[in-house]
């Protein structure tokens, strides 16, 4: 019974369990000297033992030289350009950003990798120092500084990410879903950002926004949008029959009730629950309205991150180059609006009875407000939460030290990690056990509780009242194994068969309704490939699991339309191989040659440097991690390109059924 409750202990808001698994890395706390104790490998292509470096949340992935290039960048700018930068700054926002990113986060790099050149450079380049210099540190030292770096900037990076927010709080929430993207002193504070985001907007500015707006597009009077700040401070420090006077406060024409306290903070604005006037229907809605100025800080921001990858780890600016451009199209909520009705109207049919998505209001939408149908329940973290709660409560245990539990179960490796169909059969034989314990004990023991209660006062009150409360059923466990196996088939489906997918799957964007269906919201970054783009990732499914480096090879590197149109220096076959199955199936040690997430995407680097990224194959990978990271919340294990087998071999088999993967996929 204790394992079934494996799926429900991890909380994104708060303190976390580390998982301990083979690919768990120095930003996870482990150490060179813990990793070879257990017996894995510290280095690769014979080079000297190769320490696990950390890096922060905001700055990401380091490489080799960025000293010797900032050096350069110092000498360079000379007094007329510091003096250019300082009036620039201060009348474009964008290059004060920009500034301020440059200004606190490259110390902070530099010295991690400094640590790192002592620990691990001096001896790939062939400089032996003697220790009594003070120079080199070995693996216990480097650890040690590496931690004291981490208590050191943690809260510091926090304070910056929270105070400028825009592109790098966005990246603080991808970097939540894993548990070995960053170090714990960060983690604790990224996993907050899944919905704790901090308001870009006063109270009352998202209302008088959306009212403005509105009103604009429909003609109508501007009520509360043109309200003057005088005019609404009048208004709340007068008595409400002075407010409500017309002469004071003008009432509104589209919303008759409004939410102050918003739904959901996002990266670029907040979602209001609200209620529209009878001329527009009376409906319970939700009105997410954009931060003022949001869209050219984004811009300044991806920018400074795209320059910051050119500088210090030159790999990752193609493939964030092409994020880049789909995160710009979140900016226009008439585009979300129209995601949302294609979306609905091609997935509902089919997965109505599973899912959910809002519906859009068009002729209530604008660049800047985005109205649609209200979604009953709870972010699926929190709704699971809350359901493990009922259950321990109902039982008369302590959720919280059930939770703590578990938790030390996951870490200390005791409780394994299952695929998404066991854990769907754990999960069912679970809540059969809860039924079989509430019909068996539970039940029975409330009720010949309930009549000697009913004799005892009847014998000293000769009543006969039997108003007690009746038996309730203990709560099911939420099946965590069946909700990840719709999010795989509705995401599949999405790419396979109509090419027009949601790229942005985080745990936030998905509701667990009071019905058990999902909602599926945020449509804001939706991607549409052709079809050349889904036959190809198909094969690319199909030879990640064959494990075919040559096909892998070839598709990752062909031009449109026979691949991706990525292209290497090397060209090299087990580079490709290793890329395509940690970006689109597992990040395994067999994969990553035991390394962490820096080292190995280095040593990929350094063996075959990326020329062009493979720009149609970034976004469908990027949902592929973030469906991974859900299931890691839920200690699941998951194989994105085994789950989505069966859906790539039919598009196969209508569009290519001679292609000899698919022949050898139907004989398996």
């Amino acid at each position: 019974m204790g394992e079934s409750f494996s799926a429900y202990v991890l909380d994104f808001r708060g303190a976390t369990c580390r998982v301990v698994h083979i690919n768990k890395i120095w930003l996870s706390g482990e150490s060179p000297r813990q990793r070879r104790a257990r017996g894995h490998p510290t280095s690769v292509r014979g080079a000297p033992p190769r320490p696990r470096s950390p890096t922060s949340a905001v700055m990401g992935i380091a490489t080799h030289g960025l000293l010797a290039k900032a050096a350069g960048l110092g000498v360079g700018l000379g007094g007329a350009v510091g003096t250019s930068l300082a009036i620039r700054s201060s009348q474009d926002e964008g290059t004060h950003r920009s500034l301020t990113f440059w200004y606190h986060c490259l110390p902070v790099y530099l010295e991690y990798r400094a640590v790192q050149f002592r620990n691990r450079d001096l001896g790939v380049r062939g400089w032996n120092l003697p220790a009594w210099t003070g120079v080199p540190l070995d693996d216990a030292e480097a650890d040690r500084a590496y931690g004291a770096l981490h208590d050191k900037h943690a809260r510091n990076v926090r304070d910056l990410v929270l105070k400028m927010r825009g592109f790098y709080f966005k990246n603080a929430q991808l970097l939540s879903t894993r548990d070995d993207f960053v170090p714990r002193q960060y983690l604790e504070w990224c996993k907050e950002t899944q919905d704790a985001a901090p308001c870009e907007m006063r109270p009352g500015e998202a209302r008088a926004i959306a009212e403005k707006a509105l009103a604009q597009k429909l003609g109508l009077p501007v009520s509360y949008g043109e309200q003057s700040d005088a005019e609404r401070g009048a208004a709340r420090d007068t008595s409400s029959d002075v407010a409500d006077s017309p002469n004071r406060v003008r009432s509104s024409a589209i919303f008759a009730s409004w939410d102050e306290t918003p739904l959901g903070v996002a990266s670029i604005g907040t979602v209001h629950a609200a209620r529209l006037t009878e001329r527009f229907g009376g409906q319970e809605v939700c009105v997410k309205v954009q931060a003022p100025g949001i869209e050219r800080r984004f811009r300044a921001d991806i920018k400074t991150c795209i320059d910051f990858c050119r500088l210090a780890m030159p790999q990752h600016a193609p493939p964030l180059e092409e994020i880049e451009r789909q995160f710009l199209t979140e900016f226009d909520y008439r585009a979300e609006a129209a995601n949302l009705a294609e979306t609905r109207a091609f997935l509902l049919p089919k997965w109505r009875h599973k899912v959910d998505v809002p519906k859009p209001f068009p002729e209530l939408c604008t660049k800047e407000v985005l109205v649609m149908s209200k979604l009953p329940g709870k972010k699926l973290v929190d709704g699971v939460r809350e359901r493990f709660a009922a259950i321990a409560a109902a039982r008369g245990w302590d959720a919280r030290e059930m939770e703590q539990t578990q938790m030390a179960a996951i870490a200390s490796g005791v409780l394994k990690k299952r695929d998404v169909d066991a854990e769907a059969r754990a999960t069912r034989r679970a809540n059969a056990l809860l039924s079989a314990t509430d019909a068996l004990w539970r039940k029975p023991r409330f009720y010949v509780s309930r009549a000697l209660s009913l004799l005892a006062r009847k014998k000293t009150t000769d009543s006969e009242d039997d108003s007690a409360e009746r038996f309730s059923p203990s709560p099911r466990l939420v099946n965590v194994g069946e909700v990840l196996r719709t999010l795989l088939d509705v995401h599949a489906d999405e790419i396979f068969t109509h090419g027009v997918f949601n790229g942005d799957p985080h745990p936030g964007n998905v509701l667990l309704m009071p019905d058990g269906r999902l909602g599926l919201i945020d449509y804001g970054q939706v991607k549409r490939v052709d079809a050349s783009v889904r036959r190809n990732y198909a094969k690319l499914t199909l030879a990640i699991l064959a494990e075919d480096k040559k096909e892998i090879a070839r598709l990752c590197q062909s031009p449109s339309p026979f691949g991706f149109g990525g292209d290497s220096r090397n060209r090299d076959e087990d580079v490709a191989y290793r890329l395509a199955m940690f970006w689109n199936d597992r990040d395994t040690p067999d994969v990553t040659l035991g390394l962490n997430l820096q080292e190995f995407l280095d040593e990929m680097e350094a063996r075959d440097p990326v020329i062009k990224a493979p720009k149609d194959m970034v976004m469908i990978a990027r949902v592929s991690m973030l469906l991974r990271g859900v299931a890691n919340a839920f200690n699941v294990r998951l194989r994105v390109a085994e789950a989505w087998r069966t859906h790539a071999a039919a598009l196969l088999a209508e569009t290519d059924p001679d292609y000899y993967l698919l022949s050898r996929d139907t004989k398996q």
